[in-house]
């Protein structure tokens, strides 16, 4: 919660995550913040702008350099 406090404002349209228990207190620190359940989908059916495709896609691109760095 402090990393997200420190470089996330309250004012941001919305925080998207997975349904990880860390993130469960973003509500209560008054942030708008919109859940995925990896199980069910990755993105909202109901709302398409909810989703984690952009971050996982990040994360591949970040591992897959790493991995080209250990080689």
């Amino acid at each position: 919660m402090p990393i997200i406090q420190k470089w996330v404002s309250p004012k941001a349209t919305y925080i998207i995550s997975d349904e990880w228990r860390a993130y469960n207190g973003l509500k209560k620190l008054h942030f708008n913040h919109k859940t995925i359940k990896h199980k069910d989908n990755f993105v909202n059916p109901n709302n398409r702008i909810i989703h984690t495709q952009t971050i996982e896609n990040r994360w591949g691109q970040i591992k897959s350099m790493m991995k080209k760095e250990g080689e």
